[in-house]
């Protein structure tokens, strides 16, 4: 990714042979993801690239006087709605970088909507903000999450791909606090301990929002039997009267009771298909709003997974872990090699599949 200038095609060429000369792919597959016994197979080719417009970009993904990419936000403070990679809306206090990145790439190479199966790895000649602090970024959710960016700052850094690599394989950072200091922050624990109570919290308020949406839709179900069984009885009632009228057309005006009696009805069956209109109309809004809470309930319980598995945090930049931010870091736990596993199988498939 780079800036659409008449150097473009210089820089873009010496992106892709800077990180061929810093050996990235053989970092890791010799010094990092080897140790889960994932082995990757970097595909560069100079025309999966993209040139953006600065002018276009500026003042919402792109800050032309710092040259620096920045998230979304809407000036008013209201939240940002986009689509994500799987089509979706989602609703959030900004966009990030990353989902422009994403979305670019697909509109330019996947037209046809046919994902390419692995991870896109994004590398850039432009820093983030320096606000944000981010030399690269990924995400470990959805589990079918398929990208990562280094920015400039961090191309020779080659911990940093394999820090990226694994957030989009599940792995969370290994300390507890994200805001920089060595010093150990104790509330972190309390914090903790209070998003996973809301994570639950919120699963459990899905969980019974949708089993009550389902019961709504039951209830309607059996009004709307209830009203057309109703119908029924009311035009039984008429249809003698209804099929007389035919054969004497002034038979209700010389029987004003009998013509009051057949409105009564016919009013009456309006009426109950006004009715099921309402509970047809009740059973979409139930419906709809359990596509939602299912959708959101398979992100929570993801998000939960990926923090049981997730299960132990340190005092951050004091280890050699990759996850963690210290100036030396070489190494993966044996659990999160199990969670890089686990994501890929979840992702690919067994060998059978993907045949």
């Amino acid at each position: 990714m780079v800036k659409d200038t008449p150097n473009k095609e210089t820089e873009i060429a010496q992106l892709i042979s800077d990180f061929k000369t810093e050996k990235i792919e053989d970092y890791l597959n010799n010094n990092s993801l080897n140790q889960a016994l994932i082995k990757t197979t970097v595909e560069t080719d100079s025309k999966y690239r993209i040139a953006f417009d600065e002018t276009a970009w500026a003042g919402t993904f792109y800050d032309k006087t710092n040259n620096w990419f920045i998230n979304r936000k809407n000036s008013d403070g209201s939240k940002v709605k986009y689509i994500d990679d799987n089509g979706e809306e989602i609703e959030h206090e900004y966009e990030h970088i990353l989902d422009k990145f994403l979305r670019d790439y697909k509109t330019t190479f996947e037209p046809d909507g046919k994902k390419f199966k692995g991870i896109l790895l994004f590398i850039t000649n432009i820093n983030k903000d320096t606000n944000d602090k981010e030399g690269g970024v990924s995400r470990t959710q959805p589990v079918t999450f398929r990208e990562a960016i280094v920015f400039a700052s961090n191309l020779t850094n080659k911990s940093t791909y394999a820090h990226e690599i694994a957030h989009a394989l599940g792995l969370e950072h290994y300390f507890w606090r994200d805001a920089d200091g060595s010093k150990y922050d104790p509330t972190e624990l309390a914090k903790n301990e209070e998003n996973l109570n809301k994570l639950k919290n919120g699963i459990r308020s899905k969980e019974d929002a949708i089993i009550q949406n389902k019961k709504n839709i039951k209830t309607s179900e059996n009004n709307i039997k209830i009203a057309n069984d109703n119908i029924k009885i009311y035009q039984d009632r008429t249809k003698e009267y209804e099929a007389y009228k035919k054969a004497h057309p002034n038979y209700y005006k010389e029987n004003p009771d009998i013509n009051k009696y057949v409105k009564q009805q016919n009013d009456s069956i309006e009426k109950e298909k006004k009715d099921i209109q309402k509970a047809k109309d009740n059973i979409k809004d139930n419906q709809d709003s359990n596509i939602i809470n299912e959708r959101n309930l398979k992100t929570e319980k993801n998000n939960l997974e990926v923090y049981k598995q997730n299960k132990y945090k340190y005092k951050k930049k004091e280890t050699l872990n990759i996850m963690d931010y210290s100036s030396k870091t070489n190494s993966y736990n044996q659990w999160q090699w199990k969670i890089m596993q686990s994501d890929l199988k979840n992702y690919y498939g067994n060998v059978t599949e993907n045949k």
